[in-house]
């Protein structure tokens, strides 16, 4: 048996039909799904950049159209037992845990999102209060017009204070639920290994 790399007869791609969004990753070893660089534990490793952007592109692209996603893995089949040897788990269940630990950590990121809106929102308020506050006492409305300025400058002041808080709480967290989505999308994927 020789030592040179086997190479695979055929490409990694992407395949859609009947509503199933498949995509197959074609590997020559098995441990190229997996960033080594750093030698840790197998629960803390990390999927290669590349494989991580060809899986949460191919989401992104079809989430709409597809009713279902697959991968299927293709490797040689005498690298995939040290692989799996060195996971100390099947490559299917360990990039399953992946793609849901993934997920979690984003849903743990929208709610420390939502927590952090929420208190630029209470202070944004207690700031628009304290500014309508000094508009209504220091600042009287029959006053001549530098001080008629004065008091609209802290109108705007005060809702310029909640512009942030509202757009945080309204808009900027979107992305952040598509990225948990799609990640759990790829946690419940059907998945298959297969040898070449």
């Amino acid at each position: 048996m020789s030592d040179a790399p086997q190479f695979p007869p055929e490409r990694s791609r992407v395949e859609f039909e009947d509503g199933v969004c498949t995509m197959v990753l074609v590997v020559t070893e098995p441990k190229q799904l997996f960033d080594t660089d750093v030698p840790v534990p197998a629960s803390y490793a990390a999927l290669d950049a590349d494989v991580l952007d060809f899986f949460t592109d191919t989401v992104g692209k079809y989430r709409r159209q597809a009713k279902a996603f697959r991968i299927v893995i293709k490797a040689p089949a005498d690298s995939i037992a040290a692989v799996e040897a060195w996971l100390g788990e099947d490559i299917d269940t360990a990039l399953r845990r992946y793609f849901r630990e993934r997920g979690d950590h984003i849903a743990e990121r929208l709610r420390q999102h939502f927590q952090g809106a929420c208190l630029m929102l209470a202070y944004g308020l207690v700031f628009m209060l304290a500014c309508t506050l000094v508009r209504t006492y220091l600042a009287p409305e029959e006053s001549h017009s530098l001080m008629s300025s004065f008091r609209e400058g802290l109108l705007v002041i005060g809702w310029v204070a909640l512009w942030k808080p509202v757009e945080e709480l309204l808009f900027n967290w979107w992305p952040l639920d598509r990225e948990r989505k799609d990640w759990r999308r790829l946690g419940a994927v059907d998945m298959r290994i297969e040898v070449y």
